[in-house]
């Protein structure tokens, strides 16, 4: 990306945050922003509550900026009890972003992502003092909400698909960051044999 064109956008950005979220530190508003850019490139249309409840960015994320699942392509609010979903043939979809307001894709991105997925997104991950010591309570709620959910219905063999995305303003992605993004999809393959993975960038040429 061009001095120019990242000029641009960062000029949009930052008028969208002073007229939508004046109160939002920049950081914390690209957060937002690329999850709501991903969620809309994946044809997900979720309200401004909706796609601020799944944002878990700050300590103890794991690496994790924003949080979502999709159930039959219905967004899974906090409140949605997982009954609702008993029998029947479930199609889960959960979509994980990192969102960085730098020039750069960092290597720490999917590096965290990693041990996220070991340490607290597997099914059987320990649920004891070291995993609410790693991760905030917020981002543990999302994911029990995952496994309360996923777990019931695996006699039904559902279909899953675990999509992660890492936002940033850069356009060139170093080959150590992609091989740290190819290890985190094969770590997540094991630990979910039938599911579908993506590790995907999204460079600073995002529409807003």
């Amino acid at each position: 990306m061009s001095d120019d064109s990242r000029f641009l956008l960062e000029s949009v950005l930052e008028q969208s945050r002073q007229a939508d979220y004046p109160g939002l530190k920049p950081d914390k508003f690209f957060e937002l922003f690329s999850a709501q850019q991903v969620l809309k490139a994946r044809r997900f249309n979720p309200d401004p509550v909706e796609i601020e409840s799944g944002i878990v960015g700050g300590e103890g994320d794991g690496g994790v900026d924003g949080f979502y699942l999709f159930v039959n392509r219905k967004f899974i609010r906090e409140d949605t009890e997982p009954s609702a979903f008993k029998d029947q043939q479930l199609n889960v979809e959960l979509i994980i972003v990192q969102g960085k307001n730098k020039p750069s894709f960092e290597e720490s991105v999917p590096t965290k992502l990693k041990d996220f997925t070991e340490y607290c997104l597997r099914l059987n991950a320990d649920t004891g003092a070291t995993q609410r010591l790693l991760y905030s309570e917020g981002l543990l709620t999302l994911v029990k909400k995952f496994h309360d959910i996923y777990k019931p219905a695996l006699a039904l063999r559902p279909r899953l698909s675990i999509n992660f995305f890492h936002v940033s303003l850069a356009d060139h992605v170093d080959a150590k960051v992609q091989a740290r993004a190819d290890l985190l999809v094969a770590r997540v393959k094991e630990f979910f044999p039938t599911a579908e993975c993506s590790f995907e960038f999204i460079r600073g040429n995002i529409d807003h």
